[in-house]
Formats: C-alpha cells, sequence, structure tokens
C-alpha cells in the first residue's frame, strides 16, 4: 500500500491543530483510518515530521548496478539454465545467487526464456531444479554447484 501524500497528512495536521474535530471526526472527513491519525499526530510529536517513514526491506540479492552484467550473461546465452547463469555470476562476481533469484530477474527485467523445438524451457541434465552432483568437496556444498545457495 502506497504512503499518504504528504499534502493530505499536512491538511490533517492544519485541521487538527486548528481544533476543526476529534481524530475520528477528522479520520472520517478526511476519509482514512483514526489509526493513521493517532499515528500521525504521534509521529509528529515524536520526530517533528509528518513525512511517511521509509520502508524497510531487505536488499536484494543482484544489486541494480549488477544488473547490466545478468543482463549480459542472460542475453550472451538464452538457452542457460538458472543453474548455469548462477554459476557465470559467481564466475564473474564472487557472489552467490539462489535458482529463485535468477528466476526473478527473468520477471523483473521482463526477458522470456528460449525454448526448444518441443516448447520446453532448456533444462540440464534432462530434469528441472538443482543440479546435483556436479561441484562436490567443498564443506557444505556437497551436490550443489559453486555459484548456488
Amino acid at each position: 500500500m502506497r504512503a499518504y501524500s504528504l499534502d493530505l497528512r499536512q491538511r490533517i495536521v492544519e485541521a487538527y491543530q486548528r481544533g476543526e474535530g476529534s481524530q475520528a471526526q477528522l479520520a472520517q472527513r478526511f476519509a482514512v483510518s483514526d489509526s493513521f491519525i493517532e499515528k500521525l499526530l504521534h509521529r509528529l510529536r515524536t520526530t517533528g515530521s509528518i513525512a511517511p517513514a521509509a520502508h524497510s526491506g531487505r536488499p536484494r540479492s543482484v544489486a541494480p548496478t549488477e544488473e547490466p552484467l545478468l543482463c549480459a550473461l542472460i542475453e550472451q546465452d538464452n538457452d542457460a539454465t538458472d543453474a548455469e547463469i548462477a554459476v557465470r555470476f559467481h564466475e564473474d562476481t564472487g557472489r552467490t545467487v539462489s535458482l529463485r533469484t535468477i528466476n526473478h530477474m527473468w520477471r523483473r527485467l521482463q526477458i522470456t526464456r528460449k525454448k526448444d523445438a518441443q516448447g520446453q524451457r532448456a533444462i540440464a541434465g534432462g530434469h528441472r531444479g538443482r543440479a546435483s552432483g556436479l561441484f562436490a568437496g567443498a564443506a557444505g556444498t556437497e551436490g550443489r554447484e559453486p555459484g548456488l545457495r
């Protein structure tokens, strides 16, 4: 859900400070919830600001500066599987990414996958999912390719 505009927040605060109604009346007048008015006024009292708080969240696995590299890897070999792209990404950056992250990047960048003559997406080793047993040996990575989590 998007944050309410600063203009609306300012109008609510000004109306409250002029005594134009209770919190509940202002909530109804401005078509917002009672709890929004309460939180807005509390924020004003504690921080002196009515601006919305920044949305917290987990940083992306692939930084925006690395997206062009990932695009290039995908465009170089559109037949490559997610696992193969993850391995190449690891070789180029030293960072590991999950297959799900690669799949999200396909979607977010609106890149479609090339299909074979039977209309199937390219798959490694004749099966979908994580390749197994290809790069065993490192502690905790038995059965995983480098670059995969």
